[in-house]
């Protein structure tokens, strides 16, 4: 990476990262109370990615205190009695907070939520449903389920579970018919793809071409994950499903998202292909444009400078 640019970045990050340092409490919310889990769960990965380890403690204590419900899951909102409100949601959660307590060393806590996803386990499938337990009628096989808990499974050093939910990526993208207008993200339990749901549910069972910005990071977690776990495996079939998936996110998305910057700076971190490098940049040029007091942004800006480090 060019020198000037990677200080631009970096500068950028060390601003970025004051104003979340400064602007956590002590009891470890960002700004004013938090009554949404879903505006706060990225942020322990976030001060963890950035070495702030201290702040990284005290923003999962406070998720943990506000948020977690008596059997171990977590519920959307501070009044809420359980986690059925999170539903579509919670299998995402899981992974970042999981993600974050093992990086820094809240295995406690880490394990805990790798013992509770379990049951979003299918081991005939190798996959994780979108919701538990995965045997009911509702737990349709769910690719970005599978990709969420399988990075986490990874994490946590299971790397059976982890290959497994690679291969399950690798087959839904297989089965994809119209790949080019549309991407189904779900299968029945009897392993036949998803092709229609209600209209208020379009945006958890497939991406479209034509309307994809509500949901492409799904595709570019894929990326992510398989990317992940070519590093972890050398087994060359994950390094191009990655390629794949990145290739159907690049035909779909007309709007910036960061997470496919991010998804193109692994592939470039992998392969040295400058075509993954520019599109990174590309991306991060328009990141850097936006208010710092974004987390997602902040972390997919810190991953990129690391995975582009050697580009």
């Amino acid at each position: 990476m060019d020198s000037q640019l990677k200080n631009k970045y970096l500068s950028h990050i060390q601003r970025s990262t004051q104003w979340f340092k400064e602007n956590l409490q002590k009891n470890g919310c960002v700004g004013t109370v938090s009554e949404d889990i879903l505006s706060c769960y990225t942020m322990p990965y976030l001060y963890a990615n950035v070495g702030l380890r201290e702040e990284a403690f005290r923003s999962i204590n406070y998720i943990l205190d506000r948020f977690s419900t008596h059997d171990g899951g977590f519920k959307r909102n501070f009044n809420d009695k359980n986690s059925a409100t999170m539903s579509e949601r919670l299998p995402k959660v899981m992974s970042w907070l999981g993600i974050a307590a093992h990086q820094i060393g809240r295995f406690e806590i880490s394990y805990l939520l790798s013992k509770y996803v379990r049951s979003y386990y299918d081991p005939e499938q190798g996959a994780f449903t979108a919701i538990a337990p995965y045997g009911q009628v509702e737990a349709v096989l769910d690719s970005f389920s599978t990709t969420m808990l399988g990075w986490l499974a990874l994490t946590m050093g299971d790397l059976q579970k982890a290959e497994r939910a690679g291969n399950f990526l690798q087959r839904i993208n297989s089965l994809q018919t119209n790949k080019d207008q549309v991407f189904y993200l779900r299968l029945e339990q009897d392993g036949k793809l998803i092709t229609n749901c209600a209209a208020k549910d379009e945006c958890y069972y497939w991406v479209t071409s034509q309307k994809s910005e509500h949901n492409i990071h799904y595709l570019n977690m894929a990326v992510i994950f398989l990317a992940k776990l070519f590093h972890a495996t050398k087994e060359e079939s994950y390094l191009r499903s990655a390629q794949a998936y990145l290739e159907t996110v690049n035909n779909y998305s007309e709007v910036t998202n960061a997470f496919t910057a991010w998804g193109a700076a692994t592939l470039a971190n992998i392969t040295r292909e400058q075509r993954y490098v520019d599109k990174a940049q590309e991306i991060l040029a328009e990141v850097m444009e936006q208010p710092i007091d974004n987390s997602i942004r902040l972390i997919v800006l810190s991953e990129c400078v690391m995975e582009l480090s050697v580009c």
